[in-house]
């Protein structure tokens, strides 16, 4: 368990510094790119960091893999942390709502002790459960 708690810790405080360093550089003492880029504009990066990171798990590329990772990462908290376009983001929001989704699509292992009850039994019946309440969301029943 103080393993855990120490991987933890050690993950706040990397995010924490990753996330000083990215306001930072859209900060205006920061860099011109960096500030300028809106959720628009990052759509290109989106994309090809997201292709260049399946090409590197279908090439079972370990170090490339964390690389790629950090790379779509590092896209998608500049898209979060814009202030250009329609809609400001919070990291804070975007965390909570991937929490609360979590819980709702995990109801069997997240749930009070009647929805545990539920049985699946493998992963055919668990993306099942995960497209309904998926579809459930959307039209807003959830």
């Amino acid at each position: 368990m103080l393993q855990k708690k120490n991987s933890t810790a050690k993950l706040l405080i990397h995010f924490s510094a990753l996330l000083r360093t990215l306001r930072y550089l859209q900060s205006d003492r920061g860099c011109e790119w960096d500030r300028a880029q809106s959720p628009h504009s990052l759509r290109k990066h989106l994309i090809e960091e997201a292709q260049e990171l399946v090409e590197a798990i279908n090439n079972n590329e370990r170090e490339n893999i964390i690389e790629e990772c950090g790379d779509l990462l590092l896209v998608l908290l500049l898209i979060i942390n814009s202030k250009k376009g329609q809609h400001t983001l919070s990291f804070t929001e975007v965390c909570r709502t991937l929490h609360k989704k979590l819980i709702r699509r995990h109801p069997h292992i997240l749930g009070n002790r009647k929805t545990k009850r539920r049985i699946i039994r493998s992963n055919v019946d668990q993306d099942y459960y995960w497209k309904m309440a998926k579809q459930q969301e959307k039209q807003g029943q959830s």
